[in-house]
Parts: structure tokens; C-alpha cells; sequence
């Protein structure tokens, strides 16, 4: 992959040279060359989960570190193969008319510029390229189908004998994983959700229960997102099951829309069908009705001539309110029955709506 490219300083400290010419040095990460400087760089990958490339090459005119520009990363021997393979039969046969090393540099370096503008005309979402790398390490871990989608991960703790050791939590369609490094010694726990018989929040974190094993995870930096997303993730795998699916290992598939969902954003599909569920079951509304949005408002209340507090909702096919105080006030409308919807024109309520059902 090409970047754009840039000085670097130390161009040996965390990286051995595979293949040199006059021009340019393919090298690999020390991570994986074996040894105890592999161990510390593998543990210091897995706690900052930092996802390091393990291939790059650099732009070495006379292997001086001053003169060295990094102008590709790969992740996979074959990727950075197809680099060194195409500098070598295009660009090399160039820089070797040019006599001055400056201007060597120069033109080496606008070359990549202009091949990276061809390959890469927008900046990708960082986000979405952390979140990719996060899931490629994923199934690569555990060994995992594709179609088991990652959700989102976790930096915690898992108990493993008489010490919490620090890794990060997975958490798929299929499975919740957690694996932990350090210095050589690998934690891995791989459960599927539908072998899950019970979660149980404890002081920091949460215990899992299977029918053969506990686990006891913590130290987590936001408990109540992660345990929200785990209680989820274990109910529609309990849910699709009684379902009718006759295979557990598929029962993600009864759900169509989530198995065509770009992996980038599952976990926001999942929050979303949570809250529109959620929905649903307030104003016992048809399970297939899609929550549009909500905001905080004041409904006004004739019979008592005073405004209630409370939260509107916004479907496709209704419109419903209920106040902070659940028995006080519950309002659902139907959108065929709404005739008008008109903005009040007043100073005592400037951002007030009227609303106007058919016959009334």
C-alpha cells in the first residue's frame, strides 16, 4: 500500500532488512523475526493495540538514515511483494539516468505522490481503516468465518488463574473472544452465544457462565456500553433460535438486513434495532416499525392547563409521546390521522408545533 512519503529517523531500531539495492530497502518488523525483542514488541502491540504493519519499504539512496523516506506498508508478504516488484521493473530503471541524489529523491518521491493520488483520490475514514485492521486481526486470532461479523472490541481484563490478565474483548455475531499477550504467553477464550447460560454483573465488570467454564471479565473504561452489548448480542442469538433455526451456528442469517450490513457498522445497526424494539413494546406498536428519532419535549395538557414533560417519538407510520412519569400521559398517533402540522407562532412558545388529527 502506498503512503505518502516520509522521513524517517531510525530506520533499523524496530525493523530488519530483508532486500537492499542502491535504491530502495524492504524490510519486516521485528515482531515477527522471533526472539525476546519479538516478545516485547508483540506485547506492546496487544496492549495499545497499535496494529502495526509488518512489512514496509523505504527510499534509501545511500542507506543513511537521514535519506530515508518510508513509500509503502504491507500487512501480508504477498501486498509488499507487488510494491518492491513494480518499483523495481518501473522505477528503478529511471533513477538510474538520474546522477545527483537530490534530484533522485525528489523524483522518486513525486512518483509515489502521483501513484497515491490514482490509488487513494479520498482519505479514508480513520476510524473505519482502525476498525477494518481490528477485524482482519479478529478472525485471523480466532480462526473465524468472515461472516461472522466483529461488532466492536474492548480493552479489559480477563481473570486467569490468580491474575487479571489485560487483553481486549471481541464481541461478533457468533462469539464473544478475548485474547491477551504477554511477553510470549497468549489467553485466549473463544465462546459461542448460544452456549451462554447466564451474565451477572459484578463490582467493575462482568462474569459470563457456560456450561463448562466461567469467565470473569473487568477493568473496563465503559462497563454499561460493553455489558448493554453483550446482554443484546446473547438475546438474538437466543431469540433467532426460538425462531426455528434449525442450525445454530447461522442463526444470525433469519435477520437478512443485519447479514448484508457493512461490518463497518453493525454495532450502530444493532443500537438502533435495540431502541426501536424498545419502542415498539412502550406503545405496543408492531414489531416491524422502525424508530426514526426522539427528542425531549413538553406536550400541553388541557384538562389540567399545565404542560407535561416527556419524550416524543417519530416513525414512519406513527407519531407518540409519553411524560417522564409513564401513567401520567401516553399519546400515540397514527401518521393517516394527522391532517396539519403547524409551527406556533408565538413569543411565549417560539419553537412550539400544532398538530391537528382528521375529525377533531
Amino acid at each position: 500500500m502506498w503512503v505518502k512519503p516520509q522521513q524517517v529517523g531510525l530506520s533499523n531500531a524496530l525493523w530488519s532488512s530483508e532486500q537492499v539495492n542502491p535504491y530502495f530497502v524492504l524490510q519486516i518488523r521485528k515482531s515477527e523475526t522471533g526472539g525476546l525483542t519479538s516478545k516485547v514488541l508483540g506485547t506492546l502491540d496487544n496492549v495499545l493495540d497499535s496494529k502495526p504493519y509488518l512489512y514496509r519499504i523505504l527510499l534509501s539512496i545511500s542507506l543513511s538514515e537521514e535519506a530515508s523516506f518510508c513509500i509503502s506498508y504491507g500487512k501480508s508478504r504477498e501486498e509488499i511483494n507487488a510494491d518492491w516488484i513494480w518499483l523495481t521493473r518501473n522505477l528503478i530503471p529511471v533513477l538510474e539516468i538520474i546522477e545527483d541524489p537530490h534530484d533522485t529523491i525528489d523524483f522518486a518521491c513525486a512518483k509515489i505522490e502521483s501513484l497515491l493520488a490514482q490509488h487513494s483520490p479520498q482519505e479514508a475514514n480513520k476510524a473505519a481503516v482502525k476498525f477494518q485492521l481490528s477485524s482482519e486481526k479478529f478472525h485471523k486470532l480466532f480462526c473465524l468465518s468472515e461472516e461472522d461479523k466483529l461488532v466492536n472490541y474492548y480493552s479489559c481484563s480477563v481473570w486467569h488463574g490468580n491474575f487479571p490478565k489485560q487483553g481486549w474483548l471481541y464481541l461478533s455475531l457468533r462469539h464473544i473472544s478475548f485474547h491477551s499477550y504477554f511477553l510470549g504467553k497468549t489467553v485466549q477464550h473463544c465462546v459461542p452465544w448460544t452456549e451462554i447460560v447466564g451474565i451477572e454483573k459484578i463490582s467493575g465488570g462482568f462474569k459470563i457462565l457456560t456450561r463448562s467454564e466461567r469467565l470473569t471479565f473487568l477493568f473496563f473504561f465503559n462497563l454499561d456500553e460493553t455489558l448493554h452489548l453483550v446482554q443484546e448480542l446473547s438475546k438474538m442469538a437466543v431469540k433467532s433460535l426460538l425462531n426455528g433455526v434449525e442450525d445454530k451456528n447461522d442463526y444470525y442469517k433469519f435477520d437478512e438486513e443485519l447479514q448484508t450490513t457493512d461490518k463497518n457498522y453493525v454495532k450502530e445497526y444493532i443500537d438502533a434495532k435495540f431502541q426501536s424494539e424498545s419502542y415498539c413494546r412502550r406503545f405496543s406498536l408492531p414489531l416491524w416499525e422502525r424508530l426514526d428519532g426522539f427528542v425531549n419535549c413538553n406536550l400541553w395538557f388541557p384538562y389540567t392547563k399545565s404542560d407535561v414533560p416527556g419524550r416524543l417519538y417519530c416513525s414512519p407510520f406513527y407519531l407518540c409521546f409519553i411524560s417522564k412519569v409513564d401513567t401520567r400521559c401516553k399519546v400515540i398517533i397514527p401518521m393517516y390521522e394527522i391532517a396539519v402540522v403547524e409551527k406556533v407562532d408565538s413569543s411565549m412558545c417560539p419553537d412550539a408545533l400544532h398538530i391537528t388529527a382528521k375529525n377533531k
